[in-house]
C-alpha cells in the first residue's frame, strides 16, 4: 500500500475541489482528512486555520507539482510563516513555570512542514525559529535553576 502525504490543506472542502478534480482527470489518487481542532481556533489563533488536508501518495507528488505548476502559473512551494507576535509573548512568559518554556521553544523550532515537491520544510522563518530556541534555552535554563532550588530546599529541611 502507498504512502499518503499532506499535498495540500484548505479551510473548506469545497476550496479543495479544483484541485480534487486535477487529480481525478490525471488518475492520481487522493484521501480527504477532515481535521478535527483539538483546540479552539480561539485559543490558539488563526496560525493554521487549514482543516481539510487532501493527501497523496507520495510517489505521485512529482506528477501532482506538475500539474498544479501548471494551473497556478508555476507558483508551488511553501512559505515560512511568522509566528506572532503575541504566542513569542505567551512562549517567553512560559519559561516562568519550569519545562513549559522548552517545550513551547521546541514546538516552535521543531515544527515541520511539508512542501508541495513532498519536502519537509520548517513551518516558521528564521526571525520565529531564532525565538524559539530562545525560549527553548531560557526554559531549560528555568527547569534546571528550579530542579537545584528545589534539591537544595529539600536538603536544608531534611538536615
Amino acid at each position: 500500500m502507498a504512502t499518503y502525504a499532506t499535498f495540500a490543506m484548505f479551510r473548506i472542502e469545497q476550496e479543495a475541489q479544483l484541485l480534487i478534480a486535477l487529480l481525478v482527470e490525471n488518475d492520481i489518487p487522493y484521501l480527504i482528512e477532515e481535521d478535527q481542532h483539538m483546540i479552539d481556533p480561539l485559543i490558539i489563533g488563526e496560525l493554521n486555520n487549514a482543516a481539510v488536508s487532501v493527501k497523496i501518495p507520495i510517489n505521485y507528488f512529482n506528477k501532482a507539482n506538475r500539474l498544479t505548476g501548471q494551473v497556478t502559473g508555476g507558483q508551488s512551494g511553501h512559505v515560512p510563516q511568522r509566528i506572532r507576535n503575541s504566542w513569542i509573548i505567551i512562549g517567553y512568559l512560559s519559561v516562568l513555570m519550569p519545562f513549559a518554556g522548552a517545550f513551547c521553544g521546541l514546538s516552535i523550532i521543531s515544527s515541520f512542514a511539508r512542501s508541495r515537491n513532498g519536502r519537509k520544510v520548517r513551518t516558521y522563518d528564521a526571525y520565529s525559529n531564532r525565538h524559539g530556541l530562545i525560549i527553548m534555552i531560557a526554559g531549560i535554563l528555568s527547569s534546571v535553576v528550579f530542579l537545584g532550588y528545589s534539591i537544595i530546599r529539600r536538603l536544608q529541611i531534611t538536615s
